[in-house]
C-alpha cells in the first residue's frame, strides 16, 4: 500500500473509531483494503451530489456509508461490505449478522461460496431463504433441505433450480401440495431428459 492509500486508510479508521463502531475486525478488513474503500467510495458517490464527491476524502465517504439516520448504525456500511467483499472469512462473519439486509447482501455477493449459501439456507428469515434458493451457486444438498420448506414459493424455486437433484424433483413432482410446483418439477425433469 502506498503512502497516500495508507494515510486514507488510517483517516478512515480514525473516523470509524470516532463513530464508536464495535466490529473492529470488520473495520480493519475494510479500512486496510484500498480496493474496497475505492469501491465503497464509487458507490457512495452515486448517492451524493457530483460536485461534493471530487473533494470528499474517503473517511467522509465511509462516514456517509454508515448512514447516521439508519435504525441500525453501521448496517448500510456492512451491507456494502457484504455485497462486495471477496474475502471468505468476512462473508462468513457477515452471514451471521443480526441484520437481515446484511445477510441478504452476502447471498447476493457474486463471490459467495456454496458453503456460505449452506449457512444462509438455515436462516429463519424467508427473504434470505428466497435469495438462497434462487442463487445459481446454491448446492444440491441445501436445495434438498429447502424442498421441504413450508413456503410453497421456496419449494417452487427448488423445482426449477438447475442444481436440484433428480430424486428431489421426483419427490416434488409426486408429493408437493402445490399443483404449480408439481408441474414445474415435471418440466424440470423433462428438460433434463431432452
Amino acid at each position: 500500500m502506498e503512502g497516500k492509500e495508507w494515510r486514507a486508510a488510517l483517516d478512515a479508521r480514525e473516523k470509524i473509531e470516532e463513530m464508536q463502531v464495535v466490529d473492529t475486525e470488520l473495520v480493519n478488513e475494510v479500512c486496510y483494503n484500498p480496493l474496497l474503500v475505492e469501491r465503497i467510495s464509487s458507490i457512495m458517490s452515486a448517492r451524493i451530489p457530483k460536485t461534493k464527491t471530487k473533494a470528499m476524502p474517503d473517511s467522509e465517504l465511509i462516514e456517509l456509508a454508515f448512514g447516521k439516520g439508519a435504525s441500525n448504525p453501521g448496517a448500510s456500511f456492512k451491507i456494502l461490505c457484504a455485497r462486495f467483499t471477496g474475502y471468505l472469512d468476512v462473508m462468513e462473519s457477515l452471514a451471521m449478522d443480526g441484520h437481515p439486509g446484511v445477510r441478504k447482501a452476502v447471498c447476493n455477493n457474486k463471490n459467495v461460496t456454496p458453503e456460505v449459501l449452506r449457512m444462509l439456507g438455515t436462516d429463519e428469515n424467508e427473504s434470505i431463504i428466497q435469495c438462497v434458493v434462487t442463487n445459481k451457486k446454491t448446492p444440491a444438498d441445501t436445495l434438498d433441505i429447502l424442498s421441504d420448506h413450508p413456503n410453497r414459493f421456496v419449494r417452487g424455486a427448488v423445482a426449477v433450480h438447475k442444481h436440484t437433484p433428480r430424486e428431489v424433483l421426483l419427490r416434488i413432482a409426486e408429493e408437493d401440495t402445490s399443483q404449480y410446483n408439481r408441474d414445474k418439477a415435471k418440466e424440470s425433469l423433462k428438460e433434463r431428459i431432452d
